[in-house]
């Protein structure tokens, strides 16, 4: 016999597609979380940079971001989070756009904006 308890249950993947069926039948909610829109992805870059540099973003550095293709605001914090931690703050936009270009660049791999990149499931 088995009981079935209520309770809550989060998890996480990159890999949605190869979670199975009937696992994932059993959970009531699940919730996408897909890779932002250029536009968003500057936004989000401008919003949590705002304490690092105080100067306006270029449109060079802008089109740069807009070209992230694989963009998370997670990924944009732990990028601010290391740059904090270790002191390498660059003075202007330039140095950080290129550190964050090249940090998504090395997750791009086979994504897609379209790309699932996380769920929760509760039961």
């Amino acid at each position: 016999m088995q009981l079935e308890q209520a309770g809550l249950l989060i998890g996480t993947t990159n890999r949605h597609d190869s979670v199975d069926e009937a696992a994932l039948r059993r959970f009531a909610l699940r919730t996408a979380f897909r890779y932002l829109s250029p536009s968003a992805f500057v936004a989000t870059y401008r919003h949590m940079m705002r304490d690092l540099i105080s100067t306006r973003l270029t449109p060079e550095c802008e089109r740069r971001l807009e070209g992230v293709r694989n963009g998370t605001s997670a990924g944009l914090a732990a990028i601010h989070r290391t740059l904090m931690m270790t002191g390498t703050v660059s003075a202007e936009h330039k140095g950080i756009v290129e550190e964050v270009v090249q940090e998504f660049a090395g997750l791009c791999g086979a994504k897609t904006r379209n790309s699932v990149v996380g769920f929760i499931v509760g039961a």
